[in-house]
């Protein structure tokens, strides 16, 4: 896949960027074995990059049932490449026409299924009051998020591999946990508005962003630091000399310092 340069000093990169083919497929047949489907699928080229299933209350399921579904009978095998961890879908989305949720790994009853939804004017979910052209409450997911440079966006500046040790308290053993982080709405709703406006202002303003615990700060603070590292204004000049990250504890450092280097592996990007 070509990405979206961050200036326009490359016509070439900007032509190759265009020619990016994104498809969609009805009634994936995942099972090498059976003629078990998946409800959509979402390429780049021909690459898989997610997987849908699509409930709608009308018929009376929902999206738990989707997630029963991707828990039970999604299981990855030998003869389901198509489900496996870092093999070939990289988030697998269980949608309603209310609400909508996204998992990283499939692992049958041990997967885990964060919430994609826009909020609802503070409370869960998504609000009635919405203007998206499908009708339904999950439109943002058509409009927003799988529209074509939104879509390229995710999967070159946002989702990445988070790689953790951890010792074994009884053994002593230090093994090491990979997790594929794809962004939940708040955080990627968050970074895109602090760049755009920082785009639109320039350097020099102040901006809060409310996080409630457990929410994802390293991540949202680790994807704004660096896109703001490589943005480009009108004259494709940068933004910044450099962006300096200041936090209240030392834990949080070396979580930001992992963080921002699993997104960037250029050598000396974090110092």
């Amino acid at each position: 896949a070509y990405f979206k340069p961050a200036t326009s000093l490359n016509p070439e990169t900007a032509k190759l960027y265009g020619m990016n083919r994104l498809t969609v497929m009805r009634q994936i047949y995942y099972d090498l074995d059976s003629q078990s489907s998946i409800d959509m699928g979402l390429f780049i080229n021909g690459l898989p990059i997610a997987t849908i299933e699509l409930k709608n209350q009308f018929t009376g399921q929902t999206f738990k049932n989707a997630i029963k579904q991707y828990k039970k009978d999604r299981v990855p095998t030998l003869k389901t490449p198509l489900l496996g961890f870092k093999k070939r879908a990289l988030v697998h989305f269980a949608v309603d026409t209310d609400e909508a949720y996204m998992a990283t790994r499939l692992s049958g009853d041990k997967t885990y299924f964060l919430p994609f939804n826009t909020g609802n004017h503070g409370g869960r979910g998504n609000p009635d009051d919405h203007s998206y052209e499908t009708g339904y409450k999950t439109g943002y997911l058509w409009e927003k998020i799988w529209e074509r440079d939104s879509w390229l966006d995710i999967v070159h500046r946002f989702i990445h591999v988070q790689v953790e040790e951890e010792k074994d308290p009884d053994t002593g053993k230090t093994k090491t946990k990979e997790t594929l982080i794809f962004p939940r709405y708040h955080q990627l709703d968050a970074v895109r508005k602090l760049v755009s406006k920082t785009q639109l202002e320039g350097v020099g303003k102040s901006n809060l962003i409310q996080h409630s615990a457990g929410s994802g700060k390293t991540n949202t603070i680790s994807w704004t630091a660096h896109q703001l590292a490589s943005l480009h204004d009108d004259q494709n000049e940068p933004v910044f000399n450099s962006v300096i990250v200041i936090s209240d504890r030392r834990n949080l450092d070396k979580q930001l310092q992992d963080c921002i280097y699993s997104i960037e592996h250029r050598r000396g990007v974090v110092e």
